[in-house]
């Protein structure tokens, strides 16, 4: 059942289950013996791992019934998971992740920061988007320098970590409301490392992963005709703004002061500002 979850309502092929190490928890006591066969760890030992709970005074296995997605370190070890329920069943939340452990802290890593790690130095560029079922879509249409936060809102040690790979950037994330506050907390989050930043958005699909499936094509197109992030916040912000208006002008204005005073290029801050005067047509 889980199987033809993945191969026919996902459309995840045997490559990608392979390469992403895709699996299957089915509960119960199975990992707990299986564990404590070779070798016998504490209790504090094993809940440690996030692998496990305690109820009633006995340990049991923290994933149930769940399609599990390793998480990788960027040297390819194994640090936590990623667990989906099936359709079928309702218990739980829709997708359950490890908790934060002595050697996993989701605010450090990114999914997908291993397998990317080739093609983003090769091609001297990565993507950003929001979730790992866009990365494991992307890899499918051979778009491999691709990462997602895990869980949790950008934080300047994922990118610290993707700035080692390349200085690079594009930012693709959802086209609501959320995706587009995201990009505007990457890019300002970027300026402190002086990371050179380009951003795009899904829109008219919900995400990376619903394009992928109804128009291929359009993602590879997507990727290549980037624009840096500053303008593409820009253009996105003046969208329903009527700059005739003083209300809307001075708003406008606070925007790009209050986004502006965080960059810390200067070269990068001149073509903003020039990139404003163009946009918007201020003198």
């Amino acid at each position: 059942q889980a199987l033809n979850y993945v191969k026919e309502e996902r459309g995840i092929t045997d490559e990608s289950i392979k390469s992403f190490g895709i699996g299957y928890a089915p509960g119960g006591l199975g990992l707990l013996n299986y564990i404590q066969k070779e070798n016998k760890y504490s209790k504090t030992e094993l809940l440690q791992s996030g692998l496990f709970v305690e109820k009633e005074g006995k340990l049991r296995g923290k994933f149930f019934k769940r399609i599990m997605f390793p998480i990788r370190s960027s040297s390819g070890k194994v640090i936590s998971f990623t667990g989906r329920i099936l359709p079928s069943n309702e218990y739980g939340p829709k997708y359950m992740n490890s908790p934060e452990t002595p050697i996993y802290h989701k605010s450090d890593n990114l999914y997908g920061q291993y397998e990317s790690r080739q093609k983003a130095r090769k091609e001297d560029f990565i993507i950003l988007c929001e979730g790992t079922t866009d990365v494991k879509s992307a890899h499918q249409v051979g778009v491999e320098n691709i990462v997602a936060p895990l869980g949790t809102a950008l934080t300047k040690e994922q990118l610290t970590k993707i700035s080692k790979l390349t200085k690079n950037i594009l930012f693709l994330f959802d086209s609501d409301t959320a995706g587009q506050k995201a990009v505007e907390r990457a890019f300002i989050l970027s300026q402190e490392l002086s990371l050179n930043t380009y951003a795009t958005n899904t829109s008219p699909y919900k995400d990376i992963d619903e394009m992928i499936n109804k128009d291929p094509k359009k993602f590879q197109s997507l990727v290549k005709r980037r624009v840096d992030a500053y303008t593409y916040l820009l253009t996105e912000y003046i969208k329903d703004k009527n700059l005739n208006n003083f209300k809307d002008y001075r708003r406008t204005v606070s925007w790009m002061e209050s986004i502006l005073s965080h960059v810390k290029n200067r070269p990068n801050f001149l073509f903003y500002v020039k990139s404003s005067v163009n946009i918007t047509k201020f003198e």
